[in-house]
């Protein structure tokens, strides 16, 4: 995603940055369930996302998270939902 304008201040000259976008959704109901930007594609980025998932979810509810492979996910998992079983089937 690009954005055009005073949004960035990443110490370049240019008026054109890139921004990483983190969305989710609860698929049966086609609900979106957060997003989040940054600047950056790193820890905090997963973390608020999932952050946000994790307010959405009941906790005797059935909870399937798939992601595009970015190796922040895992940890981001473990640390906002602590005790979670889960795994990789």
């Amino acid at each position: 995603m690009t954005v055009y304008g005073k949004l960035c201040n990443s110490g370049y000259d240019s008026d054109v940055c890139s921004l990483s976008m983190g969305l989710a959704m609860m698929v049966s109901m086609r609900l979106w369930l957060g997003g989040v930007v940054s600047l950056t594609r790193d820890r905090s980025l997963a973390d608020r996302l999932l952050a946000q998932v994790r307010v959405c979810w009941l906790p005797l509810a059935s909870l399937l998270i798939v992601t595009d492979g970015w190796k922040a996910y895992p940890n981001g998992i473990r640390r906002v939902f602590p005790g979670l079983s889960w795994g990789c089937w």
